[in-house]
């Protein structure tokens, strides 16, 4: 079984490119933490149905 854990992050607010991706790779890594199946937005986590 595949599973897919995305990351994303706005632009919009962020002091630096560094604090962009560091936004973007925390995410990520929330994504993961969570079981996977799912993509996080800027701290809130969407999980992905069995059938998406």
């Amino acid at each position: 079984m595949l599973g897919l854990s995305i990351g994303i992050a706005l632009g919009e607010g962020q002091s630096s490119n560094d604090a962009f991706l560091s936004a973007a790779d925390n995410a990520m890594y929330s994504a993961k933490k969570s079981g996977g199946n799912r993509f996080v937005l800027a701290g809130r986590a969407i999980s992905l149905g069995e059938n998406a």
